[in-house]
């Protein structure tokens, strides 16, 4: 006769989550939330310049403005604004990792706002290390969906370090008249200041969707303009 089957022993139930309060679970999320920020964040700010606009004095050159930019390629282009550029005579970038170089305008839409930069070595050597923007896109974009913005605001990312302020779309399609015309342009809350223009927006997954410009400004203590929570950005 066959030699009986022995019976398994029963696995033990393993032992029941430990249920948690709403309170842990919302502090939960926000953590979770935190942390993909910053991830975020990590990971777009190498792409993320401070542009000088330069002006010869004597023999050499002098920061007169500057604004912000944002690497698109691996051989160095860089989108910033047209006013950020405008009447340089020299432009040179400063990147993360420290280094300053100079670059040359490849094109540009003046009416659009737009300036195509080239980055380059002055001894005519090939940059590298660069890391461009992932593009995403505005299509499908819904008034409270979460934006970062990196820049350079008061010159607070001179040394090529962009500083990080967090916002959400605030309108979607508005359209902004003046001496550079903004379309089909999203509004956001994500600060901007003086020197964040040229510099890119990022949606919640780090895809650049856009390059901030204008700004609806009260006048400060100096005249001088600052943010009131409507910042608009070329999609």
């Amino acid at each position: 006769d066959p030699a009986p089957t022995p019976t398994p022993t029963p696995t033990p139930a393993p032992p029941a989550a430990a249920a948690i309060s709403p309170e842990e679970r919302i502090l939960r999320e926000a953590e979770s939330f935190q942390d993909q920020i910053i991830k975020v964040v990590t990971a777009v700010r190498p792409s993320s310049v401070t542009i000088f606009n330069q002006v010869q004095q004597g023999a050499s050159f002098v920061n007169r403005s500057g604004g912000s930019g944002v690497i698109i390629s691996k051989d160095g282009q860089v989108l910033t604004n047209e006013h950020v550029i405008k009447g340089a005579g020299r432009l040179e970038v400063a990147m993360l990792d420290g280094r300053k170089v100079v670059a040359t305008v490849e094109g540009r839409v003046p009416q659009y706002d737009i300036a195509l930069l080239q980055l380059g070595d002055e001894a005519g050597k090939p940059l590298t290390g660069l890391k461009p923007a992932v593009f995403g896109s505005t299509t499908g974009m819904r008034e409270g969906d979460w934006v970062i913005a990196t820049g350079n605001p008061f010159f607070l990312g001179s040394s090529g370090r962009a500083v990080v302020t967090l916002g959400v779309v605030s309108g979607l399609n508005r359209i902004i008249p003046g001496e550079f015309f903004y379309g089909n342009c999203l509004q956001h809350d994500a600060e901007i200041n003086p020197g964040n223009s040229g510099g890119p927006l990022w949606d919640d997954q780090g895809r650049f969707v856009g390059i901030n410009g204008k700004i609806s400004s009260t006048p400060g203590a100096s005249l001088s303009p600052s943010n009131c929570g409507v910042g608009f950005t070329i999609p």
